[in-house]
């Protein structure tokens, strides 16, 4: 049986718990964590873009395979060039990775059906970080935000046969240090004093704050396609936001405040349906002509179920759900699940200064948090399957701790 070590932490009440884990690697692993779309909107059609990709640093000429999604040394161990940093002392035998830069390519093949369809977008869910993105050799975008999902129009750049797409990934450390000649107000530190000066990614770009290390991680700065990546395409609208806003200031009777914006691509007749159920039951229910390009609407919910952290209570989850119809034909769909609460922080003159409290639902709790940060520095190792043995343990012994609060430091 092969075995992969891994290191997940955990700290509370100001104690870090360091486990490491060996992870039984079998034939049947659970799917990837980061693996597919599940945000509760449909398409018309979708060209999947994870996969078998190439790659190679950009100084370089040769290309070697690649996985999407995943980082660069995910591709770097697989293909031998990397030793696993997770063993002894190797995690320093990774660093050379950040100072390089790096690109992957794959092309992609298009027929002309796909091409009537109104809308066709490159759907990017996660490119770690400073990128730059080319379809048949021409730039769609720059990022520099690897939490931001984001869309381009591309129809306009596809052709009927071989495409092609070309992701270019910058160097962070060499980046930042870019940026700050450019902003001398900025205050760095120089190479040689301590990591965590050296952290300055935070002025400059958004990206995971622990893959500059932390006190129970790897120092791995990562960069590639981390999330999925696909062509999507779209035929007469689409929702592009459904906004939820909760109103419980009667607590027999919740009001949930909608606000849905469309995008439109000819001038059909279109049709906004909205629901709201509860374990499959449905509770409210509107109907609006799609005269604009944002509607609003209010939905009660008569008695309504309220959700508590943990330890406090259920958790029940009401889902929303916005269909757009033109002619009785469901052009798109966005669904989201959301809690209903209240929630307020209290600050307040006391004997001692000023209070900070934090109430739910009316009833101030006595926070306790935890501290996590991703179970591994490797993300396209991370499943949906339980990490066993120890990280089950540490969630038991979370829950039993009883924490209210849980900070992911991304």
């Amino acid at each position: 049986m092969r075995v992969r070590q891994c290191l997940a932490g955990l700290s509370f009440l100001g104690l870090t718990l360091i486990v490491f884990v060996n992870v039984p690697a079998s034939n049947q692993e659970s799917p990837a964590a980061f693996a597919s779309i599940r945000d509760g909107a449909t398409f018309s059609a979708a060209i999947d873009l994870n996969g078998d990709w190439q790659f190679k640093a950009t100084d370089e000429t040769e290309w070697l395979k690649a996985q999407v999604p995943g980082v660069v040394q995910s591709d770097l161990l697989r293909v031998g060039r990397l030793k696993d940093p997770y063993y002894r002392d190797q995690e320093l035998q990774a660093q050379w990775v950040e100072n390089k830069e790096w690109e992957y390519r794959r092309s992609f093949s298009v027929d002309s059906g796909f091409l009537k369809h109104d809308r066709i977008l490159l759907d990017a869910r996660g490119l770690d970080t400073i990128v730059e993105v080319f379809v048949n050799q021409t730039l769609v975008a720059k990022t520099k935000n690897m939490f931001v999902e984001y869309e381009w129009d591309i129809k306009s750049l596809l052709r009927v046969g071989k495409n092609e797409i070309h992701v270019v990934f910058r160097s962070i450390i060499n980046w930042n240090k870019q940026q700050r000649q450019g902003d001398p107000k900025v205050i760095w530190c120089n190479d040689s004093e301590l990591m965590d000066c050296r952290k300055g990614n935070l002025f400059f770009a958004r990206k995971e704050a622990s893959d500059f290390g932390w006190d129970w991680g790897l120092r791995l700065l990562s960069s590639g396609i981390w999330r999925p990546i696909r062509v999507a395409a779209y035929d007469t609208a689409r929702i592009t936001e459904l906004a939820i806003r909760q109103d419980l200031s009667d607590p027999a009777r919740a009001i949930l405040n909608l606000a849905t914006k469309v995008d439109r691509f000819d001038s059909r007749a279109l049709q906004l349906d909205l629901d709201v159920t509860l374990a499959g039951r449905r509770i409210a229910s509107d109907r609006l002509n799609v005269t604009s390009n944002e509607l609003n609407s209010a939905l009660a919910i008569p008695q309504p179920r309220l959700w508590w952290p943990n330890g406090w209570g259920e958790h029940p989850l009401y889902e929303v759900t916005a269909r757009l119809t033109s002619g009785g034909r469901e052009v798109h769909r966005q669904s989201h699940r959301v809690g209903l609460r209240t929630l307020r922080i209290i600050r307040e003159k006391d004997t001692r200064g000023e209070s900070f409290a934090i109430e739910v639902n009316g009833k101030t709790l006595f926070a306790k948090g935890t501290n996590w940060i991703p179970a591994d520095a490797l993300p396209d190792r991370l499943t949906e399957a339980p990490l066993p043995p120890s990280p089950r343990r540490l969630r038991q012994t979370e829950h039993e701790y009883d924490p209210h609060l849980g900070r992911r430091a991304l």
